[in-house]
């Protein structure tokens, strides 16, 4: 009996190396490494939006969607915005909140927000597996963003 069990130990050793460490926060686990890193890549700038936006303000987000007046946008050199976003990209509504947002190359996203009309901007950092994980992880969260996304309106 002994000797069965010291293989079966090293294959179970072997499986959980190789794929990777499993995410039981849920109620059905999910290779979430493996998963996050490769929706990271196929993330549009929209969806990411989205995403900062459910992290920051989500019933801003749910209610601006349905409505149909989200708007995203890439700042330009003639806009009239605060200084320091420059070369970032934003969600807005003419009557809501307003977030700016730039994706670095190593996968953190730097958010600038205004925070209860404060004239200084707020700053928060994210990484996109940090918004994957609480937003974009289930089909039921992609669906969702995916909706959220088509319903965007652009400048």
């Amino acid at each position: 009996m002994k000797r069965r069990t010291i293989p079966l130990i090293v294959l179970v050793a072997l499986v959980i190396g190789v794929s990777g460490p499993l995410n039981w926060t849920s109620t059905n686990w999910q290779e979430g490494s493996v998963q996050a890193s490769s929706q990271v890549a196929q993330l549009t700038d929209q969806q990411i939006a989205v995403l900062v936006g459910l992290a920051i303000y989500p019933d801003w987000v749910n209610q601006a969607t349905r409505s149909g007046q989200l708007i995203y946008g890439y700042v330009q050199p003639a806009d009239k915005v605060p200084a320091g976003v420059q070369g970032y990209s934003y969600l807005v509504e003419d009557a809501g909140p307003q977030f700016f947002f730039k994706v670095r190359a190593n996968r953190t996203v730097t958010v600038k927000y205004a925070s209860n009309g404060a004239a200084r901007l707020k700053k928060k950092k994210f990484t996109v597996h940090q918004l994957i994980r609480k937003n974009y992880r289930t089909a039921r969260q992609q669906k969702r963003v995916n909706q959220d996304v088509s319903r965007l309106r652009t400048e």
